[in-house]
């Protein structure tokens, strides 16, 4: 019944074709964000810290932690043992399971936070901010 409710709702909301408005016709600029700056490999220095923007001064513990793979580690190996000792698993397939599980594995990919976050934004400039 929700599914219905919320599709109906949004049929509603959806301005007709006439009548919808691009970026453009609202005066946002977007300018700085094209493909191309989207999937360009960042510099090598900005890769290796998992950092946009590198500085010469030593990083806070904050930053240090989201630049390091140690707390991906920690979270990615304690997390799925977690699950498995203080729930029935197989009686606890959810979508939030198989969220956290999607989440667990692009952590585990991107090595730290920092480099998953980029990617989060690379992949959705618009709605980043």
């Amino acid at each position: 019944m929700e599914l219905v409710v919320v599709t109906a709702v949004m049929y509603l909301a959806t301005p007709s074709e006439g009548e919808a408005k691009d970026a453009a016709a609202l005066g946002i600029s977007l300018a700085g964000i094209d493909t191309a700056s989207a999937t360009a490999r960042p510099s090598s220095a900005a890769s290796e810290s998992g950092s946009e923007h590198p500085s010469d001064r030593p990083p806070v513990p904050g930053e240090w932690l989201e630049r390091s793979p140690l707390l991906t580690v920690v979270i990615v190996r304690s997390e799925p043992l977690r699950f498995v000792v203080t729930a029935h698993w197989h009686h606890s397939l959810t979508l939030n399971t198989i969220n956290l599980s999607l989440l667990l594995l692009g952590f585990a990919l991107h090595g730290t936070p920092a480099r998953l976050m980029r990617a989060v934004r690379e992949a959705t400039p618009a709605t980043w901010a």
